[in-house]
């Protein structure tokens, strides 16, 4: 299960690990965002826990050489990820939060690997991000379609115009500026 040694596995996933006291906390990033995203509240938990943080593979400057689409075909490839990880970090338990895509890959590997999870907290994760008979994913096809297109073909573009979308703020606010750096 374990690809590579634990110190290749965590500089792999540009794993961080805040504190050594406390119940192991992962906090996992959603779509097209990094670990960054968590920065805003790491202040609020550091000394309360343990606190362990990761790029997916393919979200980050730091991790994109490491990303195939063969490799990648679908989320329990990350799931397999999260748990080398967990084990190359020495995390027997954790309280995990999940954001968006990230969640989903959670329950993959607590379905895996139930004993390392002590809660799953997820937000705004869905089994389906498309809209199905009788099931509202969020997306239609052809808006998936659409957006993979354009990442494909002009990714800073699409970055540019996706942020603005996902955080509900002008180019120019901190927190789109954030999300699109």
């Amino acid at each position: 299960m374990m690809r590579g040694a634990p110190k290749a596995v965590l500089e792999r996933h540009n794993v961080r690990v805040i504190g050594d006291t406390g119940p192991a906390v992962v906090l996992a990033h959603g779509f097209g965002t990094t670990q960054a995203s968590w920065d805003p509240i790491v202040a609020g938990l550091r000394g309360d826990a343990r606190l362990v943080l990761f790029d997916l593979i393919g979200m980050s400057a730091a991790t994109d050489q490491h990303y195939a689409v063969s490799d990648y075909p679908n989320l329990w490839s990350y799931a397999r990820d999260l748990l080398t990880i967990l084990a190359a970090a020495g995390v027997e338990r954790c309280h995990y939060v999940g954001h968006s895509v990230s969640g989903m890959i959670g329950v993959l590997a607590s379905i895996r690997e139930p004993s390392r999870f002590e809660k799953l907290i997820l937000i705004g994760a869905s089994p389906c991000y498309r809209n199905l008979a009788g099931y509202p994913g969020g997306f239609e096809q052809s808006t998936i379609s659409d957006m993979v297109t354009a990442m494909a073909g002009d990714y800073s573009a699409w970055v540019e115009s996706f942020g603005p979308a996902v955080t509900a703020a002008p180019l120019g606010d901190p927190t789109t500026d954030d999300f699109v750096n």
